[in-house]
Order: structure tokens, then sequence, then C-alpha cells
């Protein structure tokens, strides 16, 4: 890639600009030349559509009965099961959760490492807003930043 100066970087980036316009001009002019294929399509296959629609509609809603039948016993269940089908199982399974860790525990464990427990400890900004008010959450919080190149038109 050849070494760009700023002079080369203002025109590319102008040349971006420009080809998102004529990108935007030649996906409008796709639109337009399609649109009376797509009304055409729309007219001609709404028999079809309708009269699989009406009989896929009613198989959404059995299976969405089934699967509310089936949910409801099982939760009704209150312990690990699996019902096996030939083709299904239907099951309450146990699902552990993310770790989450007492502060007041984890201070009381990691007293003996000193200050190098502080490295594991974040804030909640929302709770701690709520608890301290934003401007002193403002005061004692400090920001990341980052530079990040961007393109965008003005």
């Amino acid at each position: 890639m050849p070494k760009l100066t700023r002079a080369t970087v203002k025109k590319k980036a102008d040349e971006w600009f420009k080809v998102g316009k004529q990108l935007e001009k030649a996906e409008r002019a796709k639109a337009d030349a399609l649109h009376p294929y797509e009304e055409k399509f729309e007219k001609d296959t709404k028999p079809v559509r309708a009269a699989h629609d009406k009989t896929i509609q009613k198989l959404y809603d059995k299976r969405a009965e089934l699967q509310r039948e089936v949910i409801e016993w099982l939760e009704k269940q209150g312990k690990v099961i699996s019902v096996a089908g030939d083709k299904a199982v239907a099951a309450n399974v146990t699902k552990v959760g993310s770790r989450v860790i007492d502060p007041q525990k984890f201070l009381a464990a990691a007293k003996a490492k000193g200050d190098a427990a502080w490295a594991c400890v974040n804030i909640l900004i929302a709770q701690a807003e709520k608890l301290l008010g934003k401007k002193t959450v403002d005061e004692i919080s400090k920001k990341d930043s980052k530079l990040v190149a961007t393109l965008e038109a003005k």
C-alpha cells in the first residue's frame, strides 16, 4: 500500500463519500426497476400464499399449544424429569447460572491479600449512582479513552 498523505486521505475520504452516493443512486434505480415485478409477483402469488398460509398458521398454533401444555406440565413437576417420545424429549433440567460472588464474603476471604484484592472489584455504575448520586459517581470515576479511526459523511 502506498504511503498516504493528509491530502491523499482527504481526496480518498471525499471519493468514499461520492461512491456512497453513487451506491445509493444505483440501489434506488434497482429498487425502482424491480418494483413492477415485485407488485406482479405479489399479485400473482396471493392466492397461493393465502391457501398455504391458512394451513401453516393452523400448524403454528397447534404446535404452540402443544408446547404450552407440555411446558406447563413440566413446570408443575418441580423436579428434574425427562419424558422421551420417539421423536422428541420433554425435560426439566437443572441449568446452572453464572457464579455470583457475595461481596462481603469475598472481602473477608481476600483480606489477607491486602490491596491486591481491590484489583478484583468492579462497581456497578447504575447501583452506585442510586446510592451516591450521579455527581458523586462522576467525581470519583475515570473513563478509559482510546483513539478510534472513523470515516463518515458530513
